[in-house]
């Protein structure tokens, strides 16, 4: 009988070491559960955190800006061609129309005619240019001093007249030297506005042999047949 108390006095022991000893080990789980969360706290703040990045970038890549224009600088000297950027006369805030023989300054007015535009449209130089067809395919020419077997470059700025959109698409120029061909020139006007004109520069290597004599007209014929058509500004002419 002294040996039973004694026995069951032990089991007790042994018990309450072992739930003690159990205990101890699942607090150490819970332990390792919060870290583990902690981590996943950081890569959300992280994820959170590149949302922000992606955000800012398409910000950035948002730009509303209004085109710039045409890039071309007008020499000071050295530019064959009279009124170059058709600041006169004033066409004031509509458009003033040519029709074939009537002179814009130093230009004559060919074919359909052309209209002389005001600031109705954003110009590629200065406030004014020109949109190469009355109603239908028109043009300018003038004719330059030149010398024979010499190279010339010419430049200019080159677009289309978008009238608001009713008559948008793809504009085309031919561009004579004399009776060389320099090539046939094409600009899109979709997305452009009369205020927002995206013009571009053109730059064109005039060969020696196609200079023959001591002047030589330089022609820019509308090959696009309806109202509204291609436009240019600041015509440069310059020996190379």
């Amino acid at each position: 009988m002294t040996m039973l108390p004694r026995f069951f006095v032990i089991l007790t022991i042994l018990s309450a070491l072992a739930f003690t000893f159990g205990l101890a080990c699942g607090g150490d789980d819970d332990d390792d559960d919060d870290v583990s969360n902690d981590d996943d706290a950081d890569d959300d703040t992280s994820d959170d955190d590149t949302a922000d990045d992606d955000t800012a970038d398409d910000d950035d890549d948002d730009d509303s800006s209004t085109k710039d224009g045409c890039a071309l600088t007008m020499p000071e000297t050295g530019n064959l061609v009279a009124d170059p950027s058709f600041e006169n006369p004033d066409a004031g805030a509509n458009w003033v129309t040519y029709t074939a023989g009537k002179m814009l300054g130093a230009w004559e007015s060919t074919g359909d005619g052309v209209d002389h535009m005001g600031t109705v449209m954003q110009a590629g130089e200065g406030d004014q240019c020109v949109d190469l067809n009355n109603l239908n395919q028109g043009g300018l020419k003038q004719t330059l001093t030149t010398e024979a077997g010499q190279a010339y470059a010419l430049e200019f700025c080159y677009a289309g007249n978008p009238s608001y959109g009713t008559s948008q698409g793809v504009k085309e120029t031919e561009i004579f030297w004399g009776e060389t061909s320099l090539g046939v020139f094409k600009y899109d006007t979709t997305g452009d506005a009369p205020d927002d004109v995206a013009w571009v520069t053109i730059s064109v290597d005039i060969p020696a042999s196609a200079t023959t004599g001591a002047s030589t007209t330089l022609s820019f014929v509308s090959k696009t047949g309806t109202p509204y058509g291609p436009a240019i500004d600041a015509v440069v002419v310059t020996a190379k």
